[in-house]
C-alpha cells in the first residue's frame, strides 16, 4: 500500500462519531474528506506510475518492484497492509499430486521463502506463516 498524505479535509457537519476510539471497522470514525473519487486502474504497475506523478492520492496494490522507488518519494508513504494472505495448493484431483506421497514430497523441497522472496522481493515486504489465517492480526499504525 502505498499513499501521498493529505491534508486540509473538513469533517461534514452533520456526522458525528460513536464516542469510543477507532478500532478497524468498529469504534468511532471521524471523516476527514470532502470528496472520494474512485479511479479503477486495472494494471498495477500503471497505478503505482499515477501515483507516482501525483495524479492519484492512494494505490492499494504497488507492484514489489516499485515500492522502492515510491518510498524514495518524501512526498509518498509505503506501508505493508497485515492480514494479506498467499496460499498454494496441489490439484489433488489429477496425477502426479493425485498421489499424497508426490504432495509430502514436494512439501518437504518446497520453501516458501523461495517463493516469497521472488513476489515480494525485499524480505521486509513479506514473512511466513504456517496458518490458514493471517498470524498477525494486530492494527497497523
Amino acid at each position: 500500500m502505498a499513499a501521498r498524505p493529505s491534508g486540509g479535509f473538513r469533517q461534514e457537519p452533520a456526522y458525528v462519531p460513536r464516542n469510543e476510539p477507532p478500532s478497524w471497522a468498529s469504534g468511532g470514525k471521524v471523516a476527514k474528506v470532502d470528496r472520494v473519487e474512485w479511479l479503477y486502474i486495472p494494471e498495477a504497475t500503471t497505478a503505482a506510475q499515477a501515483l507516482s506523478a501525483g495524479e492519484v492520492d492512494y494505490s492499494e496494490n504497488v507492484p514489489s518492484d516499485y515500492a522502492p522507488a515510491l518510498a524514495r518519494d518524501a512526498d509518498i508513504v509505503v506501508s505493508s497492509n497485515a492480514g494479506n494472505l498467499g496460499t498454494g495448493r496441489f490439484n489433488q484431483l489429477n496425477p502426479p499430486f493425485s498421489d499424497i506421497r508426490m504432495r509430502q514430497a514436494v512439501m518437504m523441497v518446497a520453501d516458501p521463502r523461495d517463493y516469497l522472496s521472488a513476489m515480494g522481493a525485499d524480505p521486509q515486504n513479506w514473512r511466513t506463516c504456517f496458518s490458514f489465517y493471517t498470524c498477525d492480526g494486530a492494527e497497523p499504525d
